[in-house]
């Protein structure tokens, strides 16, 4: 059976399914941070629109996220958590190009196995490279770091032994409190995912619900914020003071009444990445069928 089912039929005109809004619009108007996987917007945000969360996506880091509204997929993530960490249902939007972010749906997240080292060695010299340097450099990445170092003293002291859970939380503790113990390399986590020692957590997507009203209102929204930053950056060109235009002709336009910029079939496809052959085979594996082909 597949654990992510298959994808939510959806009743919508396609002008408003395919309309796609931008990263700077979503921050500006329902919150949260403008770079972040996981927004968490202000309680004065929260107190106007009702959203806690919702979840901002890449095909870089997750090559299965759901490209079009609806479909099943997969969520790369931590290994370490049992339990879904968030709310039981997440607002989910899909990065198809630097400017184009498409709302899918509520969407229910189901842990999986996490990839095998084999899967991971299978992965495409730049998916483990992001993985490995990002998980380097990042907030998020820390327990990893400290997983490894917790393994590696372990090693020289001559134990052959997993680190527990409380020693790598005092290892957590200690490299966010002094930066200079916080020594893991890139290399060391590719290693480490490569040879299974750390892994990636999956996690299979399923939509639960697609909500057109506020799909409406996003797009409603989007188009009244755009007049409304072009009318600015007019008023700042006529003054002399700024000469770039930050709105081109086009997203003004948006897509007529219902707002937004629409996104047609043979556009999405265009934006749209599609997984490698490796990536197919861990979707089939978590989900127990095919992944959805792109643009249908």
């Amino acid at each position: 059976m597949s654990v992510a089912g298959s994808p939510l039929e959806i009743d919508v005109p396609t002008e408003i399914l395919e309309g796609t809004i931008n990263r700077k619009f979503l921050s500006n108007v329902y919150g949260g941070n403008m770079q972040s996987t996981w927004s968490y917007p202000k309680d004065e945000f929260v107190q106007q629109h009702g959203i806690k969360s919702f979840a901002c996506l890449t095909l870089e880091y997750n090559p299965h996220t759901p490209q079009r509204p609806g479909a099943p997929g997969l969520y790369f993530g931590h290994s370490h958590l049992l339990t879904w960490p968030g709310p039981p249902e997440e607002l989910v939007f899909t990065r198809l190009s630097s400017a184009d972010w498409l709302y899918q749906g509520k969407y229910k997240f189901i842990r999986c196995n996490p990839m095998t080292e084999s899967e991971y060695c299978l992965q495409p010299t730049s998916f483990r490279d992001l993985w490995s340097m990002n998980t380097q450099k990042s907030k998020w990445g820390t327990y990893y770091r400290a997983s490894i170092l917790c393994r590696k003293e372990l090693r020289e002291q001559g134990l052959d032994r997993k680190a527990s859970k409380d020693e790598i939380e005092v290892r957590i503790g200690a490299i966010t409190a002094n930066k200079s113990l916080d020594t893991v390399t890139i290399k060391q986590i590719d290693d480490a995912f490569a040879c299974g020692e750390e892994k990636i957590g999956i996690w299979a997507m399923k939509c639960v619900a697609y909500e057109e009203d506020f799909k409406r209102t996003l797009l409603e929204t989007f188009e009244k914020w755009k007049a409304a930053k072009g009318k600015t950056e007019r008023e700042k060109d006529k003054s002399g003071k700024n000469k770039e235009r930050i709105w081109s002709k086009s997203n003004a336009q948006g897509s007529g009444a219902t707002g937004g910029t629409s996104l047609s079939t043979k556009t999405a496809k265009k934006h749209a990445r599609p997984p490698s052959p490796m990536m197919e085979d861990i979707f089939e594996r978590v989900c127990g069928r095919k992944p959805p082909a792109i643009g249908k």
